[in-house]
């Protein structure tokens, strides 16, 4: 849960050798919980399919989804993580068999880089960064402002779905 620190009491190093005082944290948004699970969407007979317990399809594709489980009452606000190398990285919001919402931005993502599509309220942006989470640049100016962009998680199941152009070399 995100939090903000409303206060914290005056204290003395304790014997542990820590800093040991009473903190009280406000409440920035409501608790939710959310699960993740990858799974490649490809045309029958395309790509191997293995049959231990691993959810994953391999396949040459360029579309792809993932199942995500809201447990709480509450819309939960989303991050994707949208891997290069791809051109104009589309999404989009399923729920009980109805797109809810999609997006879409015109930028291609190279290699070693990702798109970055934070909806928490406290973030909120749209931005390419490197896989080791430095911000190379905001893109949200090149949204395609159609579209809702931001995703928030509505309670249980949904499906999130990616597609976009792989790069030429």
């Amino acid at each position: 849960k995100d939090v903000t620190m409303q206060s914290i009491g005056k204290s003395e190093i304790g014997s542990s050798g820590r800093l040991i005082c009473p903190v009280n944290f406000a409440p920035s948004g409501q608790w939710y919980r959310t699960q993740t699970f990858e799974q490649a969407q490809v045309d029958s007979g395309a790509g191997k399919v293995y049959d231990y317990a691993y959810p994953y399809t391999y396949a040459d594709t360029e579309v792809a989804a993932c199942i995500v489980q809201n447990s709480s009452n509450m819309y939960a606000p989303c991050r994707l993580h949208i891997m290069g190398p791809c051109s104009d990285p589309q999404w989009s919001l399923t729920h009980n068999g109805e797109v809810i919402a999609t997006g879409e931005v015109n930028v291609d993502i190279p290699e070693g880089q990702k798109l970055v599509v934070d909806s928490n309220p406290q973030n909120m942006e749209i931005g390419e960064y490197t896989t080791d989470n430095t911000l190379v640049r905001s893109v949200y100016q090149l949204s395609d402002f159609s579209t809702g962009r931001f995703l928030y998680l509505p309670p249980g199941e949904s499906t999130i779905r990616f597609s976009g152009s792989g790069q030429e070399d």
